[in-house]
Formats: C-alpha cells, structure tokens, sequence
C-alpha cells in the first residue's frame, strides 16, 4: 500500500456491506497498519487510491475504522489549530473546526454505532470525513491562512 492521489478531488462510494468488494475487516487491519507506518492520525481510503467511504483514525483509548461515516451533529463552538496531511507533506495550514462532533459509522462487521467526539479526535474525524467528501483540508481555512501556508510550503 502506498499513497495515492487519484481519488483526492472525488467524492468517494458508500462501502456496500450486502455486496463487499473486499473484506472490511481485514481492510480496517490494513488501514490502521498503513496509518502507523506513516505516523499519521488519521488515513482515509482514497488517500491510498480506495474510492470508498472508509477511513481509519486513531482514537483513545481505541482505534476506530469508520465505513459510511456522517456527521449528524456539531457544536457551535469553534477552534483553529494547525493541521497537516499525509497527502501534502509539510503543509501545515491553521483550521477552524467545531470543537464536538457528534458521528454515525458502520465498524467494520456492519453494524452501526454513534460517538460523541471532542478536541483532537473530533478534528481528525472531520479532516479524514472530508477527505471522502472530495474537500482537500487547506481549502477548508480562511484565505489569509491558506496564503501564507502555502508560501512557507513553497519555500521550504
């Protein structure tokens, strides 16, 4: 498995447990391995040139791996902080996020569970949700954050 940019800009599949085109269990143990070996917090499927619904994040105390995953709720409340992605090395851009989320996903047999995540872990779920959404994270922050990320980007 390595990275790969095809499906970056896609909207990605929902993951048809009726119908697998692979095993999701042994997928999610692929995910996360892959996840640790770049030191990532997060990966999602189509950062490895997988077009579906699916991404692995690291969580506390436990890892999840997330199929078909949506946001049904978000608090009000918002933060900025810096964040970073495997697909774009070294680019660090300042990102408002909300600070709760609460999420609905199938785990990995099929069944579906719903969490309330804060702080980081709700940021890496959001960065990874969007990158099955086609939404690449910098285009996410203001235009003055996302200018001068990518001037330090350019210059380094």
């Amino acid at each position: 498995m390595d990275l790969d940019k095809r499906y970056l800009l896609e909207k990605c599949e929902p993951f048809d447990f009726s119908n697998p085109p692979f095993d999701p269990i042994e997928y999610a143990k692929i995910l996360i391995h892959f996840m640790y070996e770049k030191n990532a917090l997060g990966l999602a499927a189509n950062q490895v040139g997988n077009p579906y619904r699916i991404f692995a994040m690291r969580g506390s105390p436990e890892n999840f791996v997330c199929y078909n995953p949506r946001i049904i709720d978000a608090s009000e409340k918002q933060i900025v902080l810096e964040e970073g992605c495997l697909s774009y090395p070294n680019l660090i851009v300042k990102i408002k996020r909300p600070e709760s989320i609460r999420v609905r996903f199938n785990i990995p047999n099929g069944d579906t569970i719903t969490k309330q995540f804060t702080g980081m872990t709700a940021r890496v779920f959001q960065h990874e949700f969007d990158h099955l959404e086609g939404t690449v994270f910098y285009n996410k922050a203001n235009r003055v954050h996302r200018e001068q990320a990518m001037r330090r980007w350019r210059n380094s």
